[in-house]
């Protein structure tokens, strides 16, 4: 598998595990996380092996959210239309075929099979262990 800068990818008996990595910024959402995880989306796709994808994080939260100190791109509007990170992101994301689960420490999980998001209320052990 490809290796990254912003994320950390590791595979274990069927499972890949997604751990985002910038820590110091509190995973916030920059363009080169964003891309690296549309990049990463489309490539599972691909790995039979893989059977179940985890979204984890290495810092204290998962992700704070957009980044705010990320310099503003001086592209025009429709060209920052035409290159919506955040979308194509959400897009690759929900177009992989795996079973997928987010972990945020604690919270309730949820699992994205076929496109369609469920919530549950527990983690399970299998996986967070």
């Amino acid at each position: 598998m490809k290796k990254y800068k912003y994320i950390v990818v590791k595979k274990r008996l069927g499972v890949t595990s997604v751990f985002l990595n910038r820590v110091e910024s509190h995973n916030a959402l920059n363009e080169g996380l964003m891309l690296e995880l549309t990049d990463f989306c489309l490539a599972i796709r691909n790995d039979v092996k893989t059977r179940l994808v985890v979204f984890r994080s290495n810092a204290k939260n998962f992700s704070v959210g957009a980044d705010l100190k990320e310099p503003r791109s001086k592209e025009t509007k429709l060209f920052q239309w035409k290159h919506n990170r955040g979308k194509d992101l959400i897009q690759a994301i929900l177009n992989i075929e795996q079973i997928t689960i987010c972990l945020a420490l604690d919270t309730p999980t949820k699992l994205i099979a076929n496109g369609k998001p469920s919530q549950f209320k527990f983690i399970p052990k299998l996986i967070s262990g």
